[in-house]
């Protein structure tokens, strides 16, 4: 999420290496989706027979938008790490995600417990607008015990297609130019992501 508004502000104010640009934005959406299976495996294997093919799609998708963006581009951009967002090797980052998943944690348990599924998917849909990864790790690691399969999964690919909505909406809010470039690659994830829910159901 901080690639894409770092990405979309630098070509706002440079308005040149439009698909460079676009190139960047693709790869670094597209790599939340091989994060998330991972992030799944590690805390439930038993999830991923839901959701791997769909998002090993969205996956394959997002490397050939990204490959086919970058090939596009004519010139390079150059730029300094300390304009994108913070190590996320820092204690004071890894301290942050252990209160946000905490926190998350929390909501998705009392959600669960007197709100049902209604209650979780709308904790997940908001979760999605920040971050996929807090919310991935908590539906895993309560799936293990006091929240359906079916549930949980639906809660993590509601949490993506949020978090993919919130990107390209970050992208509009800094460059209508980028984003109509990058609105296919976003629709087409939007899409993908949606059709997991077939696979849950």
């Amino acid at each position: 999420t901080a690639v894409t508004a770092s990405m979309s502000a630098m070509f706002k104010n440079t308005q040149t290496n439009l698909y460079t640009y676009l190139s960047a934005i693709a790869i670094a959406n597209t790599l939340m989706f091989a994060r998330v299976v991972i992030e799944v495996y590690i805390t439930n294997s038993y999830l991923v027979k839901m959701l791997f093919i769909p998002y090993l799609f969205a996956f394959v998708y997002g490397i050939w938008f990204s490959y086919y963006f970058y090939k596009k581009s004519t010139s390079n951009i150059s730029t300094s790490l300390d304009k994108l967002e913070k190590n996320p090797l820092e204690l004071a980052e890894a301290v942050k995600f252990a209160i946000i998943f905490a926190i998350i944690y929390a909501l998705v348990e009392f959600s669960n417990k007197h709100f049902g599924n209604a209650g979780l998917y709308i904790i997940s849909f908001i979760s999605g607008f920040t971050d996929v990864d807090a919310i991935t790790l908590s539906l895993g690691e309560l799936s293990k015990s006091s929240l359906l399969l079916s549930s949980a999964a639906i809660g993590i690919v509601t949490a993506s297609i949020s978090n993919t909505i919130t990107k390209f909406f970050i992208v509009v809010f800094f460059s209508r130019t980028l984003a109509k470039k990058a609105s296919l690659f976003f629709l087409v994830e939007i899409l993908i992501l949606s059709l997991t829910y077939l696979f849950i159901l």
